[in-house]
């Protein structure tokens, strides 16, 4: 038997992978998210829904866009990743439709949809001009969708090609392609979720350009998980200056940022799993959590402008280990199911996992260098019933990790 989170987002029974339509609108931060609300496994994909006032205390609302069913009763789509936006008033969802295998008209086609709600995301009416944008593509999906000055910026995924597709649109129903992106460092597996926005450098006047982008494969501890680029957007093409490692932990996927923030904020959750075992890890009738959600900033450092993650204000007051890790002295967790150390000598924090019954790939070591003038290296640690999250650097160093004790 799983305990629930305390802490972090989990849906009250199904299953539950990539954080959608992130927006605050009229005082509530809104929480969509990939959702089967019939079993603990992926199949028939909705989106869920739930609100917080605070960041901290989340109220879960009936599924927000299901499935369009045929005649019969039986689903004829797969309602994917997307956005949502706040138009004249109206939440506005962009998501991508998945036609069926068993579609006969256009099977497994992956197209841009959307759909307006003008209760506050309680309920929801599908456009009909849908499909909004349609590439032909079975691969094109995750719409991450934003203001950008007078118009509608799009950042998508053609995902086996690994690109991101931009575009613009005057009224979310019109789309023109600005350009596309790659790179060819990142080639072992299919490209998810991107999300391309703004975001200023700490101490200064100036502001960058941050692209997110999940990966099924390669990521540093195996399996999925997510790269972040820096660089310059001249309306039309983004163009890079580094890049790095969003999460150096094995369980941090698919995370996004809210739309509309108050107070200029980018504010980030993400999938609190890895795709190399998300299907079998422990359920109590519901499997899959969110990530805590992180406010993002940008700090100049000798190698370029590297991205900086603090778990939002609103969780302060919120249980958590403010710590120094000094060698020979580990940080045991769980029981000791996860371990934090520092090796002064090579100057490396080591998180250690230990293995699961339920995988042979749950079992992780993470080394990331962490240099420590005083001997010791300075962290926060927010530890819930099932999860690590480990905060070093000043944030500019994270590490996510399920934990399942025995």
């Amino acid at each position: 038997m799983t305990k629930r989170p305390r802490l972090h987002f989990a849906a009250r029974r199904g299953w539950i992978n990539d954080p959608n339509g992130l927006v605050h609108h009229e005082g509530r931060w809104h929480l969509f998210f990939q959702h089967n609300p019939h079993g603990d496994h992926w199949a028939d994909m909705s989106w869920g829904h739930a609100v917080s006032k605070d960041l901290v205390t989340w109220d879960e609302r009936p599924v927000a866009i299901r499935q369009d069913l045929d005649l019969d009763g039986d689903p004829v789509e797969y309602v994917f990743s997307g956005s949502a936006v706040v138009d004249g008033g109206d939440l506005v969802a962009i998501y991508t439709s998945v036609s069926l295998p068993s579609t006969p008209e256009r099977p497994g086609l992956q197209t841009q949809h959307l759909a307006r709600s003008a209760d506050g995301g309680e309920t929801w009416v599908k456009d009909d001009h849908n499909p909004v944008l349609d590439r032909g593509s079975s691969d094109f999906r995750d719409p991450k969708v934003i203001r950008d000055g007078q118009r509608w910026l799009m950042a998508a995924v053609e995902a086996v090609d690994r690109k991101v597709v931009l575009y613009a649109s005057d009224d979310l129903r019109h789309w023109h392609l600005l350009s596309e992106f790659g790179d060819p460092s990142l080639d072992a597996g299919p490209w998810e979720c991107p999300d391309l926005f703004p975001l200023r450098v700490e101490g200064s006047d100036r502001e960058r350009w941050v692209l997110l982008v999940s990966v099924l494969l390669g990521a540093p501890g195996g399996g999925s998980g997510m790269r972040y680029w820096v660089g310059d957007f001249d309306g039309t093409t983004f163009t890079p200056e580094r890049s790095d490692w969003l999460d150096l932990g094995r369980d941090c996927y698919a995370a996004v940022t809210w739309n509309g923030a108050p107070d200029g904020r980018r504010v980030m959750i993400g999938w609190l799993d890895n795709w190399d075992y998300a299907h079998v890890t422990p359920s109590s009738g519901w499997r899959g959590a969110m990530t805590l959600p992180r406010d993002l900033s940008l700090v100049d450092t000798d190698s370029g402008p590297v991205l900086r993650q603090t778990v939002s204000p609103e969780l302060a007051d919120c249980d958590h280990l403010d710590v120094v890790v000094r060698p020979g002295e580990p940080l045991s967790l769980h029981g000791g199911a996860l371990t934090i150390s520092y090796e002064d000598a090579a100057g490396e924090l080591v998180v250690e996992r230990a293995g699961s019954e339920f995988s042979e790939k749950f079992a992780a070591t993470s080394r990331v260098a962490l240099p420590a003038p005083d001997g010791g290296a300075r962290m926060q640690v927010w530890v819930d019933t099932c999860s690590v999250e480990v905060f070093a650097d000043d944030g500019r160093l994270v590490l996510t990790f399920l934990v399942f004790p025995h």
